[in-house]
């Protein structure tokens, strides 16, 4: 082996090991922050958690509010984003209807959005790490459902951003009601999570001026 080729080999495991190190990081640090809370939780309590000194981990993250976002980024990774749901025969709603019943394993990231969500009235930093790290993954979701949008017989006056905003607004939500112990029905929550994308594929339904208080027309 010559010096350039020991020097290459070098320079693969140093930076597997850095990998290593930032993925044990992140690990520890969604554990702690769902856990214990985030506010709740230093860079020294993740140091001591993930067997490391604080500066190896600031040489991973310039702050908190960074690591909050690559726990959050991982998290959305291997909880929320598969493939686009295929198959021979009306493949939407059954993989709505799957993702519903996997809510319990959602339950670490929605914890993790209301820890973040507590942090970001008073951290502008955290909020703003919090916001754009979700504002790109609603991006990206509603981009998918475009592209799928006349394969799944989604209605093409279905506002798609208003829809998965709602969505993931119910997700959050549960988040809140299971910090106070509050559980969705077992069953209730998949059906309803199926009502709700079924109604993708209908028109939407206007109000008309007769059923508003006032009796104006309905805005647009």
């Amino acid at each position: 082996m010559t010096a350039e080729d020991s020097g290459r080999s070098r320079g693969r495991r140093t930076a597997e090991a850095a990998r290593q190190t930032r993925a044990s990081i992140i690990e520890n640090a969604a554990e702690a922050f769902a856990d214990t809370g985030y506010l709740q939780t230093s860079i020294r309590d993740l140091a001591q958690r993930s067997g490391l000194s604080t500066g190896a981990i600031y040489r991973h993250f310039r702050n908190k509010a960074e690591l909050l976002g690559a726990v959050l980024r991982e998290e959305m990774a291997a909880e929320v984003e598969e493939p686009a749901p295929r198959g021979p025969t009306d493949p939407f709603l059954p993989a709505v209807e799957s993702a519903a019943r996997r809510q319990d394993q959602r339950r670490r990231l929605r914890a993790l959005l209301v820890q973040g969500a507590a942090a970001a009235p008073t951290d502008s930093e955290t909020r703003e790490q919090l916001r754009d790290e979700i504002a790109e993954h609603l991006d990206l979701w509603i981009d998918e459902w475009e592209q799928f949008r006349e394969e799944f017989a989604i209605d093409p006056e279905v506002d798609l951003r208003a829809m998965v905003f709602y969505q993931w607004a119910a997700e959050v939500g549960l988040g809140l009601c299971e910090a106070m112990g509050l559980e969705p029905p077992a069953e209730g929550w998949p059906a309803a999570s199926l009502r709700f994308a079924r109604s993708w594929q209908l028109p939407p339904l206007a109000p008309q001026p007769e059923d508003r208080p006032d009796g104006s027309a309905p805005l647009t």
